[in-house]
């Protein structure tokens, strides 16, 4: 049987750490198709029980040959019990795949809302990063 651990944890803060936007040649014609590299990066500080989340967004061209804009946020979330999970012998975190997917959704969702922000009224407004699936982070 596979028991779910509940953590608590909570948001301390939404940064965002970098952004751009790069106009293109010439205007767009009709609905734009776009391509989105994303990323995710943990890191961690134990004496403050804290997970920084950092996730970068680049949007791309169709054929990715044509960088347009990125977006990079951090997500910092406070996490109850974290020393717990830290393997002092192997010096590393054995979180449960449950945090991790619960962090990386909140974190990209987030990330998908600084992006419809910030692009809002330039020719990327029209480019919403998808529903991904976070566990192929």
């Amino acid at each position: 049987m596979n028991r779910t651990e509940q953590i608590e944890f909570q948001i301390k803060a939404i940064e965002l750490l970098d952004s751009s936007v790069s106009a293109p040649d010439k205007p767009f014609s009709g609905n734009r198709l776009f391509q989105f590299d994303i990323s995710v990066e943990h890191r961690i500080s134990l004496e403050k029980r804290l997970i920084k989340v950092i996730c970068s967004v680049t949007v791309h061209d169709e054929s990715k040959e044509t960088r347009f804009g990125n977006i990079r946020t951090s997500c910092t979330y406070e996490i109850q019990g974290l020393p717990k999970y830290y393997n002092k012998k192997e010096k590393r975190f054995d979180l449960p795949e449950q945090i991790i997917t619960s962090l990386n959704t909140i974190s990209i969702s987030t990330t998908r809302g600084v992006m419809f922000s910030f692009f809002s009224g330039t020719f990327l407004h029209n480019a919403v990063l998808p529903v991904i699936n976070p566990k192929e982070f």
